[in-house]
């Protein structure tokens, strides 16, 4: 097993403003194989889904606090989504703070 340093791909982090309702669904660079995911809320705790797709614009389910992975507030953690094309939705437990999506690759 081999341990690749986690590297952001050009052209930055998207950030989602943490809300109790589903954000609206956002697409993911086909080379991007895993996501930092920064909660940056003091109290509400965020969820992530992220689904493959044929295409940018097909409609993915939105992510509920049922469905989604959970980010504990004021934590980082970093996912693998697996290459090719992607969409991913967010929603949190309260109106505070952001949920950032690093998109990149490695460890």
């Amino acid at each position: 097993m081999s341990v690749k340093p986690f590297q952001a791909k050009p052209g930055g982090s998207i950030t989602v403003a943490n809300g109790t309702s589903a954000s609206a669904a956002a697409s993911l660079d086909e080379g991007c194989e895993t996501v930092g995911l920064t909660n940056t809320s003091a109290t509400a705790i965020a969820y992530f889904r992220c689904d493959s797709v044929v295409t940018d614009a097909q409609a993915v389910p939105a992510v509920t606090v049922a469905t989604g992975l959970p980010i504990l507030p004021m934590n980082q953690i970093r996912v693998t989504v697996g290459l090719g094309k992607k969409r991913f939705t967010a929603i949190a437990s309260a109106a505070d703070g952001n949920l950032i999506v690093t998109p990149g690759q490695g460890d």
